[in-house]
């Protein structure tokens, strides 16, 4: 599986919002220029995060954007599904009707197995273990890099 770039951008916004204290706003300028994002894609991604229930937005003066829900109750799962919709090894996986043979197929129930299994870790992984894990990377990156380097 691979992500699309929104995706990894859905990622980094959350772990900003994530950051500043639960219930408090920030608007898009701030979050683009803090994640590196262009305005005009974050407010695509902002939309369909909004249109999931993981972020809120609201507008007026003291309108912004936030978390609708604390980070450690949003999982990977969810935040991928909001910006790529479905996740299925197979498209009958991902949504009814797509193939013909879905009523009658023997491999259905293997590969639905196969996917949870998959799946598992991305349910079970919230976006405070992505935000505290990230705290630690840069220092881990550049131990790593500096003992590269001495090699």
């Amino acid at each position: 599986m691979k992500l699309k770039k929104a995706t990894d951008y859905a990622f980094l916004v959350l772990s900003y919002l994530g950051r500043i204290p639960f219930g408090e706003n920030t608007n898009n300028k701030e979050v683009a220029r803090a994640c590196n994002i262009p305005e005009s894609f974050l407010a695509n991604i902002v939309h369909s995060l909004s249109k999931s229930g993981i972020i809120t937005t609201r507008k007026g003066i003291n309108g912004g954007i936030s978390l609708a829900k604390s980070s450690s109750e949003i999982t990977l799962r969810e935040v991928i599904e909001a910006i790529e919709g479905n996740i299925g090894l197979v498209d009958c996986l991902k949504s009814e009707g797509v193939c013909q043979l879905e009523n009658a197929c023997s491999v259905k129930c293997f590969w639905n197995v196969q996917n949870e299994k998959i799946l598992a870790p991305l349910n079970e992984t919230t976006m405070k273990d992505l935000i505290n894990f990230s705290k630690t990377v840069p220092k881990r990156c550049l131990e790593e890099a500096k003992n590269d380097a001495i090699r």
